[in-house]
């Protein structure tokens, strides 16, 4: 009689085949649910790569991805923080704005003392800005 043998090469017994336990999906590893993601063919390609590489499929990449990696996040206070910043930026650009306007509409009639007064004045909040920024 021949027995057929087991993958790592052993004899299979009788009861070795009745044991065979066929592992019905459960709710919680049944995979039912789908995303889309928009990327360019280029990004497609990539990913296909990578996951190629990795010995993957591109849905077991993308799963493994993003289950073992942390994606770094902006909080609330950061995003106000930077929303004040660009309104203190704009209000100096607007300021050096006016000030090359004065000075080429009136050019010989510009008072150049004034005008490095503004720009000294100017220079002093961006330095202190700065110096703050650091700490």
């Amino acid at each position: 009689m021949i027995s057929s043998r087991n993958l790592l090469g052993f004899p299979q017994t009788p009861n070795s085949q009745k044991r065979k336990i066929k592992h019905e999906p459960t709710i919680e590893t049944k995979k039912h649910r789908q995303i889309s993601l928009r990327m360019s063919l280029a990004q497609r390609a990539e990913l296909q790569r990578k996951a190629d590489l990795a010995g993957f499929s591109l849905n077991a990449y993308v799963l493994a991805a993003t289950q073992h990696s942390q994606v770094a996040g902006v909080n609330n206070e950061q995003i106000r923080e930077l929303k004040q910043l660009n309104s203190w930026l704009k209000r100096i650009n607007s300021n050096l704005n006016m000030i090359a306007r004065v000075c080429n509409y009136k050019k010989d009639r510009v008072d150049l003392v004034l005008v490095n007064i503004c720009l000294s004045k100017i220079k002093a909040h961006v330095e202190n800005f700065a110096k703050e920024y650091k700490q």
